[in-house]
């Protein structure tokens, strides 16, 4: 979230932004170009999309109660990548 609005709502925002807007300030800051804005707008929307779907399928196998101390000792120290390949070896 950002302030109060969740990730795949900002992204919808910025996706309607920039296909809506013109965004003629940025012609006057003569810094930007539309089109790289535009690009850029569009990545970023996509990447907190990404990062939505990534969050929704987190789960903290830590934080977990039916999995032992000594377990979750080893999963802490687990990184998100291999977090995800494990998730993904136990749910299929």
């Amino acid at each position: 979230m950002y302030g109060n609005i969740p990730k795949e709502t900002l992204a919808e925002l910025l996706l309607f932004i920039n296909e809506k807007e013109d965004l003629d300030s940025i012609r006057e800051l003569g810094t930007v170009s539309r089109q790289d804005l535009k690009v850029a707008l569009e990545a970023l929307a996509r990447e907190l999309q990404v990062q939505a779907i990534d969050q929704e399928n987190n789960i903290e196998l830590n934080q977990l109660k039916e999995i032992k101390d000594s377990y979750r000792k080893i999963l802490s120290s687990l990184n998100e990548r291999e977090k995800k390949l494990l998730m993904k070896g136990l749910l299929g």
